[in-house]
């Protein structure tokens, strides 16, 4: 089962804190939220077609380039879970990315936190999972928050852990309306249409997406 307030949906139920509830009344999330976190779970790209394979391929990449300037590979782990409910306040919720590297430069350790066409937030969020999840063994002395798009460099964002547990602070802050609104009818009175509306499973259904339409 997906979480209620996935790390992917994170530029969305911030800015529109009725959506989560919107988005699990309708189920369509569930749907959403696998396809997004399957599509790179084998570490082969066998039986994918050739835009996956492609960015499997840069993933693998990365690791390399690592290799390259000096690092011991110390994990190179497929869609792990990460614990983003410490994070949002969601009671046992876990979300993966896509693929997280953990690289040794002479006990100096990086971990590269890879997610295909995630924006910052979402990036950022998965970052400090992993830093929960992996910090009690490893102490990063930065996290590299990496975007992969095909055809396109990749946009990096480096963090250090420090930074991260500020932006984990804000993002609890966000994280409770949405969870209060769950199940409740009053989620409807916090609907706010805007560019995130493009990516929400419930878009079909929402009124406030439907009231906008009619405006036009």
């Amino acid at each position: 089962m997906s979480a209620f307030l996935p790390a992917r949906g994170i530029d969305r139920w911030t800015a529109c804190p009725g959506s989560a509830a919107l988005c699990e009344s309708v189920r369509a999330h569930d749907l959403n939220n696998w396809v997004l976190h399957n599509a790179l779970r084998r570490d082969s790209a066998d039986g994918y077609d050739d835009s996956v394979r492609v960015l499997v391929r840069d993933c693998v990449d990365r690791a390399q380039r690592h290799v390259q300037a000096g690092a011991v590979i110390r994990s190179r782990l497929v869609a792990p879970p990460l614990p983003i409910g410490q994070i949002t306040g969601e009671d046992g919720a876990c979300d993966a990315c896509d693929l997280l590297l953990i690289a040794d430069y002479a006990g100096v350790l990086q971990c590269d936190v890879i997610d295909v066409g995630a924006s910052e937030a979402t990036l950022e969020l998965h970052a400090l999972a992993a830093v929960l999840q992996f910090g009690l063994l490893s102490e990063f002395a930065q996290v590299n928050c990496v975007s992969m798009m095909q055809g396109q460099p990749p946009s990096i964002w480096a963090r250090t852990p420090a930074d991260l547990y500020v932006i984990g602070a804000r993002v609890t802050q966000a994280a409770a309306l949405p969870l209060a609104l769950r199940g409740e009818t009053g989620a409807l009175s916090h609907l706010t249409p805007g560019a995130h509306c493009e990516s929400c499973a419930a878009r079909a259904k929402c009124p406030a997406v439907q009231i906008g339409a009619d405006l036009v």
